[in-house]
């Protein structure tokens, strides 16, 4: 198991101005990539990544350390997480996923890891979270203690407020391991790497472990919101 590793206390803050594109090469302790910019991004450490609506960014190292995660949601443009290869990101705090988003369209072997101890409360935050419709998140994800959570918020509709997101789809391929792995919301797609999913409706799946010793997981799901090979 893989944990975040560095420390960005003397690191500068970086900011990517609204609709530019730059390369960058080094660590920050701040990153925020700015509406509609196109970073490509060489450094391995960061305290902080924001990346801001419809904005694409692309990490080239086979590595990378982030504490804190947070991806906002596209509109016109899809915001953008993309790699060069097969990528290890470890994550000491938490990632926030918002709507109109795809991670890794790329298709590499990308694998978010998180550390084993993180913040006061671990076990029962959020510390992965997917929230909104038209998402597409291509990664496994590992998470000792902690809540995977993905919310489909375009199926969230009723007679007061309507369908806010016209009943978009949440697509979740590869593999999601935490004290508790749960979807609420149609149409959210679980699926691994070499498998393709069906839809769900209205699907709960929850993880729960059978050891804490051995780290054996129980996985319930239902009803079932995937086939699998």
């Amino acid at each position: 198991m893989q944990s975040y590793t560095g420390t960005t206390n003397n690191l500068p803050s970086y900011t990517v101005n609204k609709n530019t594109t730059v390369t960058l090469n080094s660590n920050y302790k701040d990153l925020t990539v700015k509406k509609g910019a196109n970073a490509t991004i060489g450094g391995s450490l960061f305290r902080k990544v924001t990346i801001e609506e419809g904005a694409t960014v692309r990490f080239t190292s086979a590595v990378v350390n982030i504490e804190d995660l947070s991806v906002g949601k596209g509109s016109s443009s899809l915001t953008r997480v993309r790699f060069a290869g097969n990528t290890s990101i470890r994550i000491k705090d938490k990632v926030k996923i918002e709507g109109n988003a795809i991670i890794n369209q790329d298709n590499y072997q990308v694998t978010f890891y998180f550390s084993n101890s993180s913040g006061c409360n671990e076990g029962d935050e959020d510390k992965f979270s997917v929230k909104g419709g038209n998402t597409t998140v291509i990664a496994n994800v590992l998470i000792p203690n902690g809540k995977i959570k993905v919310e489909n918020e375009g199926d969230d509709d009723d007679d007061c407020h309507g369908n806010n997101n016209g009943g978009t789809s949440v697509y979740m391929t590869g593999l999601y391991v935490g004290n508790t792995v749960k979807g609420d919301g149609k149409n959210i797609y679980w699926n691994t790497y070499s498998c393709s999913a069906t839809a769900s409706r209205d699907i709960l799946a929850e993880i729960t472990p059978a050891s804490a010793e051995a780290g054996l997981l129980n996985l319930v799901v239902y009803p079932n919101p995937a086939t699998t090979s």
